[in-house]
Parts: structure tokens; C-alpha cells; sequence
């Protein structure tokens, strides 16, 4: 008998390839993610930093009109930056959940090709099993005939 060969090897291949880019693509999110997020923490520290200089500038007293000016110019630049910085985590969260959703699915496909897989190779097992069996029989009943005949 020959062996096993399920006839949907090439899309369960499909099926794995898919779900391999499935998960390069959402590692690439959750590291585009992690780099923003850097940013973010490092724009808010920034600005953090900035404002305790300036508390600290401003009780010395020896602010001018224009250094007022470009303090709260700089520490209005910050803030848009980090606004920006945070709409951008917002969208790259619901990228990183999207491409979390597509490597499920795609698992899910996986998978089920690779059940069907098993559980036809199963049953071709059983089938292998019982023609071997049965020829098996049929050689030590040919061999009891030749010794009865004998």
C-alpha cells in the first residue's frame, strides 16, 4: 500500500506561510509600537524636565518678557508634539489589534486544514492496518493449507 499524501498539503502550506506573515507583520507593529511609545515617554520626560527648569527660573526672578515668550512657546511645542506622539500609539494600538485578529484567523485556518490532516491520516492508518493485518492472515492460512497438505 502506499503512503499517506493528503491531498491538501499545498494549502495547508499556504495556510503556515500565511499565518508566518501574519506574525512577522504584527511583530513589526508591536515594534513600531514600543518605538513610539519611547518617544512618547521621552517627549513627556522632555517636558516634565522643561517645566521644573523653568519653576525653578521663574522664582529667581530673573525672567524677561521674551525668554516668558519662548518658554511657553517651547513647552506649547512639546505638548502639540506629544499630543501628535499619542495619536499616533492610538493608531498603531488599533493596527497592533488588527494584526493580532488577522494572525488568529489565520491560526484558526492553520489549524483546521491541520486537523483535517490528522484525523485522515488516522483513518488511512486504521485502513493500512487492516489490509496488513488481513494480508498477514491470509499468508499464515496459506501457510497452515501448505502444511496440512504436506
Amino acid at each position: 500500500m502506499k503512503r499517506f499524501e493528503f491531498n491538501l498539503q499545498s494549502i495547508l502550506e499556504l495556510r503556515v506561510r500565511e499565518e508566518d506573515e501574519a506574525k512577522a507583520f504584527l511583530m513589526s507593529q508591536e515594534a513600531e509600537w514600543q518605538k513610539v511609545n519611547a518617544e512618547f515617554h521621552n517627549k513627556r520626560e522632555e517636558l516634565q524636565n522643561f517645566q521644573t527648569r523653568e519653576k525653578e527660573t521663574r522664582k529667581d526672578a530673573d525672567s524677561t518678557v521674551s525668554t516668558l515668550k519662548y518658554s511657553i512657546s517651547w513647552r506649547n511645542s512639546l505638548k502639540l508634539e506629544l499630543l501628535k506622539l499619542g495619536q499616533q500609539l492610538q493608531d498603531i494600538s488599533i493596527d497592533v489589534a488588527r494584526a493580532k485578529d488577522k494572525l488568529t484567523e489565520a491560526t484558526i485556518k492553520r489549524k483546521s486544514l491541520e486537523t483535517l490532516r490528522d484525523k485522515k491520516k488516522s483513518q488511512w492508518q486504521k485502513e493500512f492496518n487492516k489490509n496488513e493485518q488481513k494480508f498477514l492472515d491470509e499468508i499464515a492460512q496459506s501457510r497452515q493449507n501448505f502444511h496440512k497438505n504436506s
